[in-house]
């Protein structure tokens, strides 16, 4: 996981998330097949929050269409981009 473009005033905050699975291991599936998909899954995704006096924080999510190239070249070459909602389960 990685944090980037992270930002703040007085009352608000906000940063991007790069997270991937991690590497899938080389054992069958549940299935008894071998896993023929990406050895890697990865996403983004930004957190704005707000703070304010008058009532509790507040924070809003927005998943990305896709993630910055310099931290998806890190990754394994077969890795496969996935919507934030295989990571929210």
């Amino acid at each position: 996981m990685a944090i980037y473009d992270v930002s703040s005033t007085d009352s608000a905050a906000g940063f991007s998330v790069f997270i991937a699975s991690g590497p899938r291991p080389d054992i069958v599936t549940d299935e008894g097949r071998t896993y023929s998909g990406p050895s890697t899954v990865y996403t983004c995704y930004g957190i704005e929050a707000e703070f304010q006096s008058s009532a509790g924080p507040s924070a809003d999510k927005t998943i990305f269409d896709d993630c910055p190239p310099t931290l998806v070249e890190l990754l394994p070459e077969d890795a496969a981009f996935a919507s934030g909602a295989v990571f929210d389960g």
